[in-house]
């Protein structure tokens, strides 16, 4: 079998503020941008699965008028970027698997990292295209029939490793985004989900390390050790699931040398949610789906780390009624 997947994108973007006064963290500027892609899925003897792909990204940003600057050369700047890629995955047997992958990715910089606007000064930053190369490697397994009749488990462990040029980021003390030479980045991720007549489970964890390789330093972008957790029960004759959301985030110290790691955003935290859905299938209510949940139901104080600029929310109620309609 094959599957082959070809397509374009186009973009135009602005950004304007009514208000006069220029935004030190959302610079006016345009964009413009068009992209094409390829992909290609082969899949030999239902256990061979080669996934091959190229995408080619011009991208041309523009500052606003509202964006005068003393640094020479300020003005319009454009590239192009390509991405190719290939993917393999095989099937050792009826239920395990293993994977891997090899990319080139250039990213272009955004507006937001391009233009600045710093103590009363608008600025460019006049960055290069990220350049990196990823290997990622990992197996999985899909299993019937574990623990009760009919159930199902299913995990899967992936490791990646990231040789990154030219990588963009923030710095910590001047909040100017630059170019640190050469980057790498690596790390683990764990999936796995249980399902039963009464019962499910989900469970993901990641660790991420990253690091400055010309300088040996921690690099300031690198998501905390995080740990994800989803118990919930079902009772099926009554169409109705419920159950537990929790997240536990540890404290985040790998950081460049100089950094305050004071504020709220280097804390440790854990975070609880509670849902519950009802969908008829059947009868007059057939079709509806009533959907239910207390975000934060300890009203914990929090701050993700890589959204630096307020705490998050606190206790949050939300509700929803949908309803689907067959034609």
């Amino acid at each position: 079998e094959n599957y082959l997947t070809v397509g374009l994108q186009g973009k135009y973007h602005e950004r304007r503020r009514d208000d006069p006064t220029p935004s030190s963290s959302h610079p006016e500027y345009d964009q413009r941008g068009a992209g094409i892609f390829a992909q290609n899925e082969f899949v030999w003897d239902d256990r061979l699965t080669v996934i091959g792909g190229m995408r080619v990204d011009w991208s041309e940003l523009s500052p606003a008028a509202s964006l005068p600057s003393a640094r020479p050369g300020f003005g319009n700047v454009s590239d192009v970027a390509v991405a190719p890629k290939i993917a393999v995955l095989y099937d050792l047997t009826d239920t395990f698997s293993v994977f891997g992958s090899y990319a080139y990715t250039e990213r272009l910089p955004s507006g937001d990292e391009e233009f600045d606007y710093i103590s009363g000064a608008a600025t460019q930053n006049f960055l290069n295209k990220e350049r990196a190369n990823t290997v990622e490697l990992g197996f999985g397994q899909d299993l019937n029939d574990v623990f009760a009749p009919n159930d199902t488990l299913a995990y899967k462990v992936t490791g990646f490793y990231n040789h990154v040029d030219d990588l963009i980021v923030r710095d910590s003390i001047t909040s100017e985004f630059g170019n640190i030479s050469t980057a790498k980045l690596y790390g683990v991720e764990l999936e796995g989900a249980y399902e039963a007549d009464y019962m499910f489970a989900n469970v993901a964890a990641s660790i991420i390390r990253g690091e400055d390789v010309d300088t040996g330093e921690s690099l300031a972008n690198i998501a905390p050790d995080e740990l994800a957790l989803t118990i919930g029960g079902k009772l099926p004759d009554h169409y109705l699931r419920f159950g537990w959301d929790a997240r536990f985030v540890a404290g985040q110290s790998r950081v460049p040398t100089g950094t305050d790691t004071t504020g709220l955003r280097y804390q440790a935290f854990n975070v609880h949610d509670i849902f519950m859905s009802w969908k008829p299938e059947e009868g007059r209510l057939a079709g509806y789906e009533l959907t239910a949940r207390v975000d934060n139901i300890f009203d914990t104080n929090y701050q993700e780390y890589l959204q630096a600029a307020a705490p998050a929310k606190g206790r949050t109620f939300k509700a929803t009624l949908a309803k689907t309609f067959a034609f």
